[in-house]
């Protein structure tokens, strides 16, 4: 059965469709800021317990993230 034969207009599908497509191209920006600030939070973190680690044990070179320092 068509979207006529339903009693919906063919534009008002087409809006609804439109509306549906956004959404979920907008849920799919809201992913990927959580895992990119998912990762940057790791990533502090790390840096951060690495910093405190070469600190209490006294460890001049913490290899993970500062090769070059």
């Amino acid at each position: 059965m068509n979207a006529v034969g339903n009693g919906v207009s063919g534009t008002a599908l087409i809006d609804r469709t439109i509306q549906m497509r956004k959404e979920a191209q907008a849920r799919k920006v809201m992913l990927l800021w959580g895992l990119l600030n998912v990762g940057l939070a790791g990533m502090i973190y790390m840096e951060m317990t690495g910093k405190l680690l070469c600190k209490f044990y006294n460890i001049s070179y913490w290899p993970l993230w500062y090769i070059g320092e």
